[in-house]
């Protein structure tokens, strides 16, 4: 988890060009982050039963996540240097992922605070065309499976994904951006935690009211149901 954070919030910093070299494959960060996430998610299970569920979900209703305050002996401050303690203390070789596997190369980038260049958090993989090449053919390889996935399984794995970053990885995303961005305790809360969060939570509420937004039908033509399906702008 720390290590895509990290990868991510030095990247920012460096633009959109070499952005497009690192993190080139979300289907596969997903995958890494958040392995047991169909098996612990009960629609899921539903879905690979051989009983059809008949059911109209509700998403639960989105919030914004609470904006924890880091005060001197708090409970979440002692987290968050625990956390900070620990990645500072060590520097990785930062892969990239490609169809869910680490590819590491020769051409390495240092990864260091902005604020302080002689410490050394880790050494990125810099990719190529070929490793361009090699995340959209990843990509598009996944695409089936992905928009085969009914939209409750597709917002059930956002849910999930907003869960665990709430508690049990939010105190390493705050880590990685603190170090990696040179942000503060404050800043890392709202720019990282709590925006992940809400990003993943509004969006799985936004698109399900997209979804409920259908046409009335007709009178007077006999028997008729108007409906909309709708599908993302790339169309094959």
């Amino acid at each position: 988890m720390w290590v895509w954070c990290l990868v991510f919030g030095y990247l920012w910093n460096l633009g959109v060009e070499t952005y497009a070299f690192y993190v080139i494959d979300i289907a596969s960060f997903m995958t890494i982050l958040f392995p047991k996430i169909a098996i612990a998610n009960p629609i899921f299970a539903l879905q690979n039963s051989n009983d059809m569920p008949n059911a109209i979900y509700h998403v639960p209703v989105a919030k914004n996540d609470p904006v924890r305050q880091y005060a001197p002996g708090s409970p979440e401050r002692a987290k968050l240097e625990i956390a900070l303690k620990e990645h500072k203390s060590r520097a990785l070789e930062i892969p990239m992922i490609i169809g869910g596997k680490e590819v590491f190369t020769e051409n390495k980038i240092k990864v260091s605070p902005p604020a302080e260049h002689a410490h050394v958090l880790g050494w990125a993989s810099k990719g190529g065309k070929e490793h361009v090449q090699q995340a959209i053919d990843a990509a598009l390889a996944a695409k089936p499976k992905w928009e085969a996935m009914s939209w409750e399984n597709r917002m059930s794995i956002f849910l999930k994904a907003a869960e665990l970053l709430r508690e049990k990885y939010r105190y390493d995303i705050m880590a990685s951006t603190m170090l990696g961005q040179s942000k503060n305790a404050f800043q890392g809360e709202i720019d990282c935690a709590c925006e992940l969060i809400d990003f993943l939570n509004f969006n799985v509420q936004f698109a399900t009211e997209i979804y409920n937004d259908q046409p009335i039908s007709g009178e007077g033509c006999g028997i008729e149901w108007s409906i909309d399906l709708w599908r993302d702008l790339y169309w094959r």
